[in-house]
C-alpha cells in the first residue's frame, strides 16, 4: 500500500473518509468528505467496539460498508486519473481499507501516514517553528475597519476568518465559529500564503477570538511588532459596524438577547432603550451607544497596555488603505 507523509502533501485530491461529524469539527482545508460510515453508523460501531467486542464492531462496520459499496466507489470516479490521498483519524483501518480497494480498481491512491492525528501534530509544529516576516499590527477601537483593511491587503493574515468569528460580543451571530483545530489548520494555510512577503499585516486581537486561542508563538510575535493605531470617529466606526453586520433584522432575536445580558455593565434603563431602538431598526443609534458606553471603555483599558508605533487618521478608508500599502515598499 502506497503512503504519503503530511510534509509531502502538495496538490493532491485529499479525501476524508471519517464520519461527517468528525469532518465538520475539523478537516484539512480543501479536503473532500466521502465518509465510510455515516454518523449513526459510526456511533453504533463505536458502541459495539467499547461495550461488546472488537469482532462485533468490525462485523457491523463491514455490514454497513457492503450495503453501499457501489455508491461509495462511485463518489471517487470523478477523481480517476488524479493523485488521491485518503485519510481517517489515525491512518488505520478506515483509510487503509479504502486505499487497498481503490488501488485494486486502478486509482492512483495513497494513504496519509498517521491520518488526521499526524496532520494536526504536523500543523502545530509548523506554526510553532514558523519564521515570521515583519508584522504590522493594525489596532484601533471597535469599528475602525481593521478587518476590512486585512481583507483588502493580500499580504495579510486574517485571524477572524480563520476563527469564523468577528471577535466581538456579537461576533458569532449568523456564523458557526470554527473549532480550535480548524482554526489552526486555516491559520497554517494563511502562514504558507504570506511566507514570502517582506511585510505582513495582521489585526490586533485579544489572544482569544471567540473560543479559540491564537498560538503563543504568533501572539508573542504580534506583541513585539510594529503597531499602527487607526484613529476613526465614533460616528464612522458605528457606520462601519452597521455595514459589517447587515443581517440585523434577520438575527434580531440573537442581537437583542445579547444586549439584554449587558445589564451587568449598563443600567437597566439604557439596556431597555437599546432593545427598543434595535426593535425599531435604529441600528446606528444602538451601535453608537454601545461603542461609547461599553466597547470604548473596555478597549481603553486594553489599549493602555499596547506600545503604539504610529497613529494615523483613518476616517477615509481608501486613503488609509493606500498609506498602508506604501509601508510595503
Amino acid at each position: 500500500m502506497k503512503t504519503i507523509s503530511c510534509s509531502e502533501l502538495s496538490n493532491e485530491v485529499i479525501v476524508d473518509v471519517r464520519a461527517p461529524v468528525e469532518y465538520e469539527n475539523h478537516h484539512i482545508p480543501g479536503a473532500v468528505s466521502i465518509p465510510l460510515l455515516e454518523n449513526v453508523e459510526r456511533h453504533e460501531v463505536g458502541y459495539l467496539y467499547k461495550q461488546v467486542s472488537v469482532e462485533k464492531a468490525y462485523e457491523k462496520g463491514f455490514e454497513f460498508i457492503l450495503q453501499k459499496l457501489d455508491k461509495f466507489i462511485g463518489k471517487f470516479l470523478s477523481f480517476k486519473g488524479k493523485k488521491i490521498v485518503v485519510h481517517c483519524a489515525r491512518g488505520g483501518m478506515r483509510s487503509g481499507s479504502v486505499v487497498k480497494l481503490l488501488d485494486n480498481l486502478g486509482f492512483d491512491v495513497y494513504q496519509l501516514e498517521g491520518g488526521m492525528k499526524a496532520y494536526r501534530n504536523f500543523v502545530l509544529q509548523e506554526v510553532d517553528s514558523f519564521k515570521f516576516p515583519k508584522l504590522i499590527v493594525l489596532q484601533g477601537y471597535t469599528g475602525s475597519a481593521k478587518t476590512k483593511y486585512i481583507e483588502n491587503l493580500p499580504n495579510s493574515i486574517d485571524l477572524e476568518k480563520c476563527a469564523n468569528h468577528q471577535s466581538s460580543l456579537f461576533g458569532a451571530v449568523g456564523l458557526k465559529p470554527n473549532s480550535q483545530k480548524m482554526f489552526m489548520f486555516l491559520l497554517y494555510e494563511n502562514l504558507k500564503r504570506v511566507k514570502d512577503f517582506d511585510v505582513v499585516f495582521i489585526e490586533g486581537e485579544a489572544r482569544k477570538i471567540g473560543d479559540v486561542l491564537i498560538p503563543l508563538s504568533l501572539w508573542e510575535e504580534m506583541n513585539k511588532s510594529y503597531t499602527v493605531m487607526l484613529d476613526v470617529s465614533l460616528k464612522n466606526r458605528a457606520s462601519h459596524i452597521v455595514e459589517r453586520y447587515p443581517d440585523c433584522g434577520k438575527h434580531a432575536s440573537e442581537y437583542i438577547s445579547i444586549i439584554k445580558k449587558l445589564k451587568e455593565w449598563l443600567s437597566n434603563e439604557v439596556v431597555e432603550e437599546l432593545v427598543q431602538k434595535f426593535s425599531d431598526g435604529e441600528y446606528q443609534y444602538v451601535v453608537e451607544v454601545l461603542l461609547e458606553k461599553y466597547y470604548d471603555l473596555r478597549y481603553k483599558h486594553f489599549i493602555s497596555k499596547i506600545k503604539v508605533s504610529e497613529t494615523i487618521d483613518a476616517n477615509d478608508f481608501e486613503k488609509t488603505l493606500e498609506l498602508l500599502r506604501e509601508k510595503c515598499k
